[in-house]
């Protein structure tokens, strides 16, 4: 039994090795598709809008080409369906990495995919699902058209009457008056239906695994550190450690708690969490909402932590950002602040300004 628990985890390693060197390829090609902010991570919704426009435009001309074989059209649908399935294998994989990094398995400075984080959010993840099930009805609808597995019954199916076909082997309840293609398929070839059952049930545990189960487990990780600083018993020494092996999106949350919450210890140590979490764009956010914080010590406090990630030699900002927070800092200087809060304002624009100049 040991020899057997032996021989799978090796077997295991192996095919994880190809997955994650499939998915240094694949997360640099949505890094370029995506184009994340670099200090926010955010990926603007008109590019994910037209990769999910062109996937379905080539789809869409592949269904309408008749002057096209059947067969190029099929290696084009499973050409398609892999990318995307290759997709969501990369975001499971960097989403383990990102988990054993907060556990401590991993050193953050050893992590393959520290640069690349928000290039697969979520949305492209959604998207890559919907397109894995459009392009495998076209593979099917491609296949069957060869080899006459289905339409033997009724030679007049179309693409939509795959994609229901599709649908059909996905719930698990059948409505008898959703159309007579499923009739049609559901009579013939058991075997066909069941590899594909199988097959889209496969897909839908590696998904279910990869968006559902280490999601919900990276949630529970930051939550657990949000509550940890909104608590005034926990160890804000380790809250920091922990804070700085986390993925780069729950940089929004610490910058929410550090300026909206209303009690101002948990604003002290929210703030406290941001150098060690090389939190880039706080010191933008910070600033320009300096004037809201009313307590003096906080203030201080918080342009400190500022200046030691303007001062950091790991995070540098390019000429735009810095153009920003100069502004911010110019309108600051405008607002009533204490000598010691104007001094720490003007150290910052020279350390952003001396940026520019290197």
């Amino acid at each position: 039994m040991y020899n057997i628990i032996n021989l799978a985890m090796l077997i295991w390693d192996y095919i994880y090795s190809l997955l994650n060197m499939s998915s240094v390829l694949v997360v640099r090609l949505m890094n370029f598709v995506c184009l994340p902010n670099k200090n926010s991570g955010k990926v603007s919704a008109w590019r994910l809008l037209l990769w999910f426009s062109a996937n379905i435009a080539l789809i869409y001309i592949l269904v309408i080409l008749d002057n096209i074989g059947f067969e190029v059209k099929f290696f084009a649908a499973v050409l398609i369906m892999i990318l995307h399935i290759l997709i969501v294998i990369a975001r499971m994989v960097m989403m383990e990495e990102e988990n054993l990094v907060m556990e401590g398995i991993i050193h953050r400075d050893k992590m393959q995919f520290s640069k690349f984080q928000a290039s697969i959010p979520n949305a492209a993840l959604y998207i890559s699902s919907v397109l894995i099930f459009i392009s495998l009805s076209l593979a099917i609808q491609c296949f069957d058209r060869i080899f006459h597995i289905l339409s033997h019954a009724n030679e007049n199916l179309d693409f939509i009457d795959y994609n229901i076909f599709i649908v059909n082997q996905i719930i698990l309840w059948a409505y008898e008056n959703l159309t007579y293609t499923i009739s049609i398929f559901s009579s013939y070839s058991t075997f066909f239906v069941a590899l594909t059952k199988f097959f889209l049930y496969t897909i839908f545990w590696l998904f279910l695994y990869s968006v559902v189960i280490l999601n919900i487990k990276q949630v529970r990780a930051i939550n657990s550190l949000i509550d940890g600083l909104k608590s005034k018993d926990s160890d804000i020494f380790y809250l920091q450690q922990k804070a700085a092996r986390c993925p780069g999106f729950i940089k929004t949350k610490l910058i929410n708690l550090a300026i909206e919450s209303p009690d101002k210890v948990v604003r002290r140590r929210a703030i406290s969490i941001m150098p060690h979490a090389k939190v880039a764009s706080f010191p933008g956010v910070y600033i320009f909402n300096l004037h809201k914080e009313e307590d003096e010590e906080i203030k201080l406090w918080g342009m400190k932590k500022v200046l030691d990630i303007l001062n950091s030699s790991e995070i540098k900002y390019e000429e735009d950002i810095v153009n920003k927070i100069v502004k911010s800092i110019q309108y600051q200087l405008r607002k009533k602040h204490s000598e010691k809060i104007i001094q720490l304002l003007v150290d910052a624009k020279k350390t952003l300004l001396n940026q520019i100049k290197r």
